[in-house]
């Protein structure tokens, strides 16, 4: 695998970052505690940790991999060891950091009450949250965390269970080429597409890889003839527009923190010699191309 990722330490920043700084630094407090407990989940979470790091940012166990007939570690993400693979302990950790307090409040008298007031008041806080869902994204934009991610509106939904239920298993899919915005589009619609949620390791990707940015050309400038022979040669058979492309504006009144990741050149669609429109869910649109094999 060419492709293999090296460990640094720089890993270890990251993982600090990407788990909020407060949590990783809590949880080394609780490796004390869990240290003078030695309470069987103690002591997996604190080894857990252990392979974390070493794959993560000192590669020891990379090279002897390496050295190997097998190599078992040939599909080395490093990066997502030190993100994915804390997700358990790091909080396990940060909660046995929490022991003082915890032997505190049992030694305080009617804690029973006020562990059931604090867990009431919760549960109506939640309750209040999912009831004014909307309104608590709206006034969340700008105060936190720009959230992003892969989102499929419901329109971009109907357009992709129509593609499922119109289309031949084998049709092939040329889907929004930026970022995010198309790549729900293979999943629910259960077509080959040419956009992907792309990883390093994905093996046998490099042709679909070699042919993307011309056909991401001929997405963005359909209405230029070389664009249509493009389609054809790759045996594209529907185009698909995702609603965002379309209705950019509607992102704040839509459960997203971040506007879409679509660029500011707009396709001209209708201009194409070689598309027909054949679906139109409220802008998330499905185009056939016409002539294609």
């Amino acid at each position: 695998m060419h492709e293999r990722q090296a460990p640094q330490l720089q890993h270890l920043l990251w993982l600090a970052g990407l788990n909020g700084v407060w949590l990783p630094l809590a949880a080394l407090a609780g490796v004390w505690w869990a240290l003078r407990r030695r309470h069987w989940l103690d002591v997996w979470c604190v080894v857990w940790l252990l392979p974390i790091v070493e794959l993560s940012s000192f590669g020891n166990l990379n090279q002897w991999s390496q050295r190997t007939a097998l190599d078992p570690l040939q599909v080395l993400y490093p990066l997502g060891i030190a993100w994915h693979a804390t997700i358990i302990p790091l909080p396990l950790l940060a909660a046995r950091a929490l022991q003082p307090l915890g032997a505190w409040i049992a030694r305080a008298g009617n804690w029973q009450r006020y562990l059931t007031l604090s867990l009431g008041a919760l549960l109506a806080v939640l309750a209040l949250g999912i009831g004014l869902q909307q309104q608590l994204v709206q006034w969340s934009h700008g105060r936190v965390m720009a959230i992003t991610g892969a989102l499929a509106t419901p329109a971009d939904i109907a357009a992709y269970d129509w593609l499922r239920a119109n289309t031949p298993p084998t049709a092939l899919l040329l889907n929004y080429p930026g970022r995010f915005e198309g790549q729900w589009a293979p999943v629910i619609a259960e077509r080959p597409a040419v956009f992907i949620r792309d990883q390093l390791f994905y093996i046998g990707a490099n042709g679909l890889r070699s042919v993307q940015p011309a056909l991401e050309a001929a997405y963005m400038n359909p209405d230029r003839p070389a664009a249509c022979a493009q389609l054809r040669v790759q045996a594209i058979a529907y185009l698909v527009v995702p609603q965002a492309l379309a209705h950019p504006e509607r992102w704040q009144q839509q459960l997203r923190w971040r506007a879409p990741a679509v660029w500011a050149q707009r396709p001209r669609f209708e201009a194409s010699a070689c598309l027909a429109l054949r679906a139109d869910f409220d802008g998330a649109q499905v185009w056939q191309v016409i002539g294609a094999s």
